[in-house]
């Protein structure tokens, strides 16, 4: 029964990824979430899943490099992309060479 009403649901009610106002002006995403009611545990676990890995993705896009940093190092880079965005962490210029030259007291 969930699945038929899920699909159903998600049939009629259509997907939309980014946020926008339902017809009484809620703000809402996906397929018709209120975006002013908490979401579940696993939603949330989901969501930092997605942007964990768009945060790498980035890196990998625009730092080819960062792959061969130690492990602690790509953890903090990946963290600070997370909070950041590439663009604002790209203008940490000086630490992003010393890291491409492996000078990691100078990072």
């Amino acid at each position: 029964m969930i699945t038929m009403l899920t699909e159903l649901i998600a049939k009629h009610e259509g997907k939309k990824l980014e946020m926008y106002m339902d017809t009484v002006g809620v703000p809402t995403i996906g397929y018709g979430h209120n975006l002013q009611t908490p979401i579940s545990e696993k939603a949330a676990m989901q969501i930092l899943e997605d942007d964990v890995k768009v945060a790498v993705t980035e890196l990998d896009e625009n730092m080819m490099w960062w792959r061969d940093l130690p492990e602690k190092a790509q953890i903090v880079l990946a963290s600070m992309v997370f909070n950041l965005g590439v663009p604002r962490f790209s203008r940490f210029k000086k630490m992003i060479a010393a890291l491409e030259n492996r000078d990691y007291a100078e990072a």
